[in-house]
């Protein structure tokens, strides 16, 4: 098996070469709510107004098998927290990997 290599997305732009992979992943696994329709709707329309969007995309041999969709924030007292897109509204959402390699 060819190496899995992590890469951490953070803009749209980048995220959309991705996203007929990750919506297949998703979808493979049962996970609608984890699908990029859904969570990137949600960035765009619900994320709080300092978060930056940190997606980690994980490739094998030049294909995606895995994506953790999160955005970071930074509160008051310096402290940066990451959470999955979609967090306080979604139920049922987690990084998606291709099973094997998880």
């Amino acid at each position: 098996m060819t190496a899995v290599v992590a890469a951490i997305v953070e803009t749209l732009d980048e995220l959309e070469p991705h996203r007929s992979a990750w919506d297949e992943l998703a979808c493979a696994l049962g996970r609608p709510l984890c699908a990029p329709s859904w969570m990137l709707s949600w960035w765009r329309h619900n994320a709080p107004p300092s978060a930056s969007l940190r997606t980690v995309v994980a490739t094998s041999g030049g294909r995606l098998v895995g994506v953790a969709p999160y955005f970071a924030q930074t509160g008051s007292r310096g402290r940066t927290d990451y959470r999955l897109l979609g967090s306080g509204v979604s139920q049922r959402i987690a990084p998606l990997a291709e099973p094997g390699l998880e």
